[in-house]
Parts: structure tokens; sequence; C-alpha cells
């Protein structure tokens, strides 16, 4: 049982250093704060904590950090080729589905869930001067236009010829038989 109105800004700071120290990340520090936050919030709706105390133990500052630290790497030219390659060496619909998904990722620097959101209307397959164009709707639903040629404008014709051209989400699922479910709502960041 804990008594969060004896709970101070002492150790609501504790905690913070604490998660730091443990290599947490600064998000993950954050919500834990909220988290705490919303408890002694409650404890002062319900009288077991007054105004001043949940001032004082709510005043710590957020973690701040980079998020140039996360884990992860450049995809070498080797490893590159080998994913287009397993692509490639897929002959169901699911093959021409990834090596477009990859080539739009790596070649216009698409993040999954605008992968995911983009649909068939988004695409322009002859823009200008042999550039394809895809409109795309990133974070806070924010619009802006991608020039897609070379590999990924290929490989986008390619799934388009085994997609269709019917409206609706440009990614599809692959059924297990390597058929295209097109009655789906298309694919998702997961």
């Amino acid at each position: 049982l804990v008594n969060w109105a004896g709970l101070g800004q002492a150790y609501v700071a504790r905690l913070r250093a604490l998660l730091l120290a443990q290599g947490a990340a600064p998000s993950t520090v954050n919500v834990t704060l909220a988290s705490v936050t919303g408890v002694l919030k409650q404890a002062w709706r319900l009288g077991t904590l007054s105004s001043d105390g949940f001032l004082r133990a709510t005043d710590v500052k957020a973690a701040r950090g980079s998020r140039v630290d996360r884990k992860g790497r450049v995809l070498l030219a080797g490893e590159v080729r080998a994913l287009f390659d397993a692509c490639h060496a897929d002959t169901s619909a699911a093959g021409a589905r990834d090596a477009a998904l990859l080539a739009l990722a790596l070649g216009a620097g698409l993040r999954r869930d605008e992968l995911c959101g983009l649909q068939v209307a988004d695409y322009s397959p002859s823009a200008t001067a042999g550039f394809a164009e895809l409109v795309v709707k990133g974070k806070g639903n924010k619009e802006r236009r991608v020039y897609v040629h070379n590999g990924a404008r290929e490989a986008l014709a390619d799934w388009l010829a085994v997609r269709g051209q019917a409206p609706g989400a440009l990614f599809l699922p692959v059924n297990r038989g390597g058929a295209v479910v097109t009655s789906s709502t298309g694919l998702t960041g997961q």
C-alpha cells in the first residue's frame, strides 16, 4: 500500500533519477512521471493530498534526451540487394508488393505508417518528366509530394499490375494462396 499523500517532490525526483540511471528512454521516464502525476491528482481530488502537496510533488522537470541515440543502423548495400533479391525470388503477389514497399521506404524515405496509409488515388504514374508522384499523408495529417523514379517507380508499376487499379489502399494483404485480398482496408504499420 502506498501512502500517496506522503509522496513528496524528493521521492518523485528520485524516481526520475533512478529511471534515467537505469537507462530508460526519456519518453519512458516522462510517461512514468505523468502516471504518478495522475495518481497524485486523483489523491488531491479525493481530499487526501493538499493542493500545496500536489504542486510540490509534481514539480519535477521532464526528462530530456536525444532521439539520435536510438538503436538501429544503416543497411549495407549488400543487405539491400539481398532484400530485393528475396522479393524478386518470391513469384507470388507478395514479392511484387514487398519490393514496392521496400523501394518506397528506401528510395522515397517513407515511414511505415505513411506507406500503409497510401491510397491508389495518391499515385500519379506520369506526373512530370519521367517521375511518378505520390501525395503522402505524414505525421499530424500533413501532406507532402514525393517524386518516385528509377527502380522505385518500376517496382510500384509491377505491384500495380498485380494489384489492379481499383480504388482503395495502395498496399493490400496477400493470402496464403498468393492472391491479393482486394476486400481489405490495406496493411497496417504493425
